[in-house]
């Protein structure tokens, strides 16, 4: 508090499941294209962050910063292309996508964003990407993936919460 920092009135939820979790069936991607790095255009994904999270129409405003903002988290020192994920319509606009963040010191594996704009949705998209973004971290040593949420979607393909966070907001003195 002494900084500026005021603790907010709510908390957020942090899960967990272990890397090695997988899944047999495969997703239902027909017409789709599997995509990762440099071919996730930060414009298209945030155009789809929009529309998965219920913003491209009733706050339109709102897409030139997300665009920026996708932009921008490509020169984020820990980002990582080929953890960048998507898959793409064939008219290329991307329907689903994760970004995976992986810390080499903790050798954890963040999800974050996940989004499928609503008409892709139920077919295990987001789950098969999550599944290759968990393999690849697999790969590069991390033993967890962790993700913001506890949503039904979540639980449902292995993650537990294991515990909630304060949430502290910055205010200018």
């Amino acid at each position: 508090s002494q900084r500026g920092y005021i603790k907010g009135s709510w908390s957020e939820p942090l899960s967990v499941r272990p890397i090695d979790f997988t899944r047999s069936e495969g997703p239902d991607d027909e017409g789709l294209e599997f995509v990762s790095g440099a071919a996730v255009d930060p414009a298209k994904k945030a155009i789809a962050h929009a529309k998965a999270f219920g913003y491209a129409e009733k706050e339109a405003d709102r897409i030139p910063s997300s665009i920026a903002a996708f932009e921008a988290l490509t020169s984020a020192p820990s980002y990582r292309p080929d953890l960048d994920l998507a898959w793409r319509d064939c008219a290329g606009e991307i329907v689903s996508f994760v970004g995976v963040w992986f810390d080499p010191v903790s050798r954890l594996a963040i999800l974050e964003p996940v989004g499928t704009i609503p008409a892709y949705r139920r077919r295990r998209l987001a789950e098969s990407l999550i599944e290759e973004g968990a393999r690849r971290a697999a790969a590069l040593g991390a033993t967890a993936l962790y993700v913001g949420s506890d949503q039904e979607f979540y639980r449902r393909i292995g993650f537990e919460t294991v515990l909630r966070q304060d949430v502290w907001e910055y205010r200018k003195k």
